[in-house]
């Protein structure tokens, strides 16, 4: 930043008499001393490069289709659409953790349907375990979603050895 610029955001902090000097204790701290001007700059651009380089390293590196694997993972999730667009899709489709939330994710599909449709068979006690399996394919998603966008491979208890086992052979069905 040039010194000019720096000089015109600093100019209204600080009180100064009529005759353009500052004023009081505020004198050791003034932008027009020769020190603090230098100490400001050299501070300013320590800080703005040690952020930059932070910012710069932990920054994940995208796939050639763009999407990071756990980003990816975790939108297939959100419905059977995207993880079928990804088991399709060139880049994604060879990433085993992609492969696997994908295959996950349509597998919890597949069986939250099953037990949804079964549940409505059944007179008056499926009517009532009903909206305790919505709540409990609910929470089992939520799991799901927030594991994969965090990037780890958690496994729903028997769909999940499934999706692991299906996204390991390599073929779609």
């Amino acid at each position: 930043m040039e010194e000019s610029a720096i000089q015109g955001e600093m100019k209204g902090y600080h009180p100064q008499n009529s005759s353009g000097n500052c004023r009081g204790i505020t004198q050791r701290f003034c932008w027009r001393n020769p020190r603090v001007r230098r100490m400001i700059l050299t501070t300013r651009s320590k800080l703005l490069f040690k952020n930059e380089a932070t910012i710069m390293s932990t920054t994940p590196t995208p796939q050639a289709g763009g999407l990071t694997p756990n980003v990816a993972g975790g939108l297939a999730y959100i419905t059977i659409i995207p993880a079928i667009i990804f088991l399709c899709i060139d880049p994604y489709r060879r990433d085993p953790f992609v492969r696997f939330h994908c295959f996950q994710s349509l597998f919890l599909a597949v069986a939250w349907f099953i037990v949804n449709v079964g549940i409505h068979f059944v007179p008056f006690v499926g009517w009532i375990i009903w909206p305790l399996a919505g709540l409990f394919f609910f929470i089992i998603w939520v799991i799901a979603l927030i594991n994969a966008f965090q990037g780890r491979k958690w496994l729903i208890p028997l769909i999940g050895p499934l999706a692991e086992q299906q996204a390991a052979s390599g073929s779609l069905v």
